[in-house]
Order: C-alpha cells, then sequence, then structure tokens
C-alpha cells in the first residue's frame, strides 16, 4: 500500500467519525471492508502469502549479522576462524580433489609450513605474492598459509596471457610469483619483461625444468618448513586484507578488487545463513577458485564453517551429477551457463540419483528454473549476485552542491591505493552495462580523453596543485607535449 493510499483511508476514517455516530472501531472496520472490496484484497493475501517466507528470510539475515557482530567484536581472521575447525576435527575430509582426499589438518600443516616457509625466505606482512594455479586443495592452503603471516596472495586468472597476465602481477605490487610446473610456458612468456620491470621471485609448485625459468622449487622448500602454526596468526585484525581477485578483463585490463577477512567473513555467512547449509554438507564445485562464487564463496564454508568440498577444476557437464554421486555431495554451486549446459545433457538415471538437495550461485535463468528444478529434482535453488564491486547497499543524498574535488582526491589518497586513483575524469550522465552488469567501457576508452572529440566535461589529475582541473585544449596540449607531468 502506498503512503499516499494510507494517508486517504486514515482520512476517510477520521471523517466518518467526525460526520458520524459510529465509534472509532466501527468507522475503521468499515473503511478496511471498502478497502478490500476495491481491490486491497488482492494486496492483504500477497502480504499472508509472503509472510512466512520474509520472516524466515528476515530471521536468518539476523542471524547471519549477529555472526559478522561477534567475529568484529573478536577482532577474528579468516586463519584463526580456520584453526578452531582444524582443533574441532582434524580428521574430517575438507576437500576431495580427483583421487585424493584431503583432510583439515593435511591442510592445516601445508598452509603452516607455507606461511612458515615464506616468513624465513624474507617476507614480511602487508607484502603481496601473486598465484597462478589451476582450482585444487594446495591453491587454498597456499593462499591461507600466507594469511596467517599477513602476506596479500593475488589470485591470478589462470586464463590469463601475456598483456593481462604481466598487468595482474605488477599492478599490486608483487614482489614474487608462485606458479603450477603446468604453467611453466605462460609465465616463460612474460618473465622477460616482468624482469625489467620490477625484482621479483619465482616459486614453482610440482616437478619443472629449470632452464625454462629460474625459479625455485616450491614443493621442496616447504617440506623443510615447519608444520607448526605460525605465532603471527594471532597479530591479525578483522579488517586487514586477504587476498585480492580480479575482474574478468572483459572491458580492459583485469582490475585488482580487495577482499578483506571482514568480507570473506560477511560473503560466506550471508550464503550459509540465508541458505541454511548445515554443517555437514559436501558441497561440490566446478568454479575456479580463483573467482569470488567459488574461492570465497564456496571455500568459506569449508575454511570457516567446517564443511566438505569437491572440486573439480574444469566443469564437465557429463560428469557433473556423476561427480556428485562418487562424492555423496549434497550442495552444489553454478555459474552462467552451468545449468543450460546440463539441462541439454541426455538423460541420465543420475540425473535424480544423486543427494544434492540445494544448488546455489548466479546466471539461471527464468525460462529453465523450473524445468531444471523438476528433471533434477532439486529442492532449493539459491540465486545471488555476488557483485564484488557493488553499490546496493549504499544510501547517497540528493543534493546539487558545488564538488570539491580536492576533497574527492583526499579520499581516494585515504582509502584507495594509488594504482587505483584516476588520472583522467569524464563526468557524463549515465554508463551503458552489459547482460551481467558491467559498466561498458569499451566506447570511452577508444575516444579516450581529446576535448576536441569528447563533449562531457574532462579533468586531469593536476600534480602541481594536488587537485583535479578542467581538461582544456590547451592543458591537453601541454600534456601531449610534455610539459605538464602527470
Amino acid at each position: 500500500m502506498s503512503a499516499l493510499k494510507a494517508i486517504f483511508y486514515l482520512c476517510s476514517i477520521s471523517a466518518l467519525v467526525s460526520i458520524t455516530d459510529l465509534s472509532l472501531t466501527k468507522c475503521a472496520a468499515l473503511v478496511f471492508i471498502i478497502y478490500l472490496v476495491t481491490g486491497g484484497w488482492q494486496y492483504l493475501l500477497v502480504v499472508c502469502l509472503t509472510l512466512p517466507r520474509d520472516a524466515m528470510s528476515l530471521c536468518r539475515f539476523l542471524t547471519a549479522r549477529l555472526f559478522m557482530c561477534q567475529q568484529k567484536s573478536r577482532n577474528a581472521t579468516v586463519p584463526q576462524l580456520f584453526q578452531k575447525n582444524v582443533r574441532k576435527h582434524p580428521s574430517k575430509i575438507m576437500f576431495y580433489h580427483e583421487s585424493k582426499n584431503w583432510t583439515f589438518k593435511e591442510i592445516d600443516e601445508l598452509s603452516n609450513r607455507i606461511g612458515n616457509c615464506f616468513l624465513e625466505l624474507g617476507f614480511h606482512p602487508g607484502e603481496e605474492i601473486a598465484l597462478l594455479m589451476e582450482s585444487r586443495p594446495e591453491f587454498v592452503a597456499i593462499w591461507l598459509g600466507l594469511a596467517k603471516v599477513g602476506i596479500v596472495a593475488a589470485l591470478i586468472n589462470s586464463h590469463q596471457r601475456q598483456k593481462s597476465l604481466l598487468h595482474s602481477i605488477t599492478i599490486v605490487n608483487c614482489k614474487a610469483l608462485i606458479f603450477e610446473n603446468s604453467f611453466i610456458s605462460v609465465v616463460q612468456e612474460i618473465v622477460p619483461e616482468l624482469n625489467q620491470q620490477r625484482s621479483l621471485q619465482y616459486f614453482c609448485y610440482g616437478n619443472y625444468d629449470p632452464t625454462i625459468v629460474s625459479a625455485k622449487p616450491l614443493h621442496d622448500l616447504i617440506t623443510e618448513s615447519s608444520p607448526e602454526t605460525p605465532s603471527y596468526i594471532n597479530k591479525g585484525n578483522f579488517t586487514d586484507r586477504l587476498y585480492y581477485i580480479y575482474t574478468s578483463g572483459t572491458t580492459g585490463l583485469p582490475k585488482a578488487a580487495i577482499i578483506k577477512h571482514c568480507r570473506y567473513l560477511w560473503m560466506g555467512s550471508a550464503l550459509k545463513f540465508m541458505l541454511n547449509l548445515k554443517d555437514d554438507e559436501i558441497i561440490y564445485t566446478t568454479i575456479p577458485l580463483y573467482h569470488l562464487a567459488g574461492g570465497t564463496v564456496g571455500t568459506c564454508q569449508c575454511v570457516v564453517f567446517g564443511n566438505s568440498m569437491a572440486i573439480r577444476h574444469k566443469f564437465s557437464a557429463s560428469n557433473f551429477w556423476k561427480d556428485c554421486i562418487k562424492w555423496n555431495c549434497t550442495a552444489a554451486q553454478y555459474i552462467g551457463e552451468v545449468c543450460r549446459y546440463l539441462l541439454a545433457q541426455p538423460e541420465n538415471p543420475a540425473d535424480h540419483s544423486h543427494k544434492v538437495r540445494v544448488i546455489f550461485g548466479n546466471g539461471l535463468r527464468p525460462g529453465i528454473w523450473k524445468e531444471f528444478k523438476n528433471r533434477f529434482r532439486i529442492r532449493q535453488i539459491g540465486e545471488f549476485y555476488g557483485s564484488t564491486e557493488g553499490n546496493a547497499n549504499i544510501t547517497v543524498a540528493m543534493g546539487n552542491a558545488p564538488f570539491d574535488f580536492t576533497k574527492f582526491l583526499k579520499d581516494m589518497r585515504q582509502t584507495l591505493p594509488s594504482f587505483s586513483i584516476p588520472v583522467f575524469l569524464r563526468i557524463v550522465n549515465n554508463v551503458d552495462s552489459t547482460s551481467t552488469y558491467k559498466l561498458s567501457k569499451s566506447k570511452y576508452q577508444k575516444e579516450g580523453f581529446d576535448p576536441q572529440i569528447v563533449q562531457d566535461p574532462l579533468y586531469y589529475l593536476n600534480s602541481v596543485e594536488k587537485t583535479y582541473s578542467p581538461l582544456d585544449a590547451n592543458a591537453f596540449r601541454k600534456i601531449i607535449s610534455g610539459e605538464v607531468k602527470l
């Protein structure tokens, strides 16, 4: 019911009381009957039908908020919460992968060796190390081990090559690169240019030929390190950086997004409590672990909440349900067109021989929702949009006050890393978006910042005046000629 309608009915009740001898209760009842007869019953029916669902959702949301408040008050970090699970059930399977199972204790010891190893090699808390690896349990163990000693991992998209890969490593000032041996030829392509830009240490996980890339054997190094928990684990903070993930690069070069401990916990806990995931769930994922959905929302259920996860490093429509049966999975993740690919497969007894009761992710189209649910007998589907840089939870005050560029720059320097501060600004009324709700920036990239081409207001970062100055034809000419340094 709109506010205007509510005011109208209240005024009607007041008018009836004043012009008739009816009591307030009778007048209210009469107006309510009129409201129902004139179509209000439809709204009331919707309220009654959705109230149980909304009440349940509110309860689960408040549970998630309570969990976050507790972790904030304890200044908890992801490694600290993981240690609780290790102490609680060290022998429980944490990861199923190919033919090997990894217990919580095994992942804990491997991550401890990783953290201790890099401390011994001279790395310090707060530094960044890039990680290029396929989805496998060691992927989680490595970033978790680095996090235990305060080192921030940059989770590189394993499909990146050459320019985009080089950009991802250098944009966050990585001091080292850890790569799986299957990527040695990929790394070889960028080593010459990478070495020209900075001094970087290379670590290869698995057997490799050192004549191809001069790297240190990570597997040998960690076997010599202590499996004991690093003492630094108690020095981290709730709001510290945990790792970086990257945008896909479909509208330009990949951009690094910071995932803090608190953000990792919020994303994972929101999913757990809103979908009411149980502590004994076995979750199946084919989503890359460098991706937000698989690497944050998915792994949080294991690292923080003690669930088990079955990992397949590459999606296979024909083996999806067979894998779920093999590992007794009760939950599964999807993304994009995964559900459509599964529906396109010929019907198979495995379609409904599995134990999966809930499947969650984003990208399930409304047109195939019911067909997917009925064919595969899924009781619950959780569709969400895991926006890394989403702003749906902010409020913006309306107003037309003059924009303070000096304060804007100061605020950015306090909250953003230096590489994220824009040199040029273009003021537009709106920006088109892609089908996945990402900004469509190709047109703007082609136009550049030439004021003779672009009609929108342009500004550049004036290093002398420490603010953004209007970019007119004269200023543009000086920048191009090198007279003005950026």
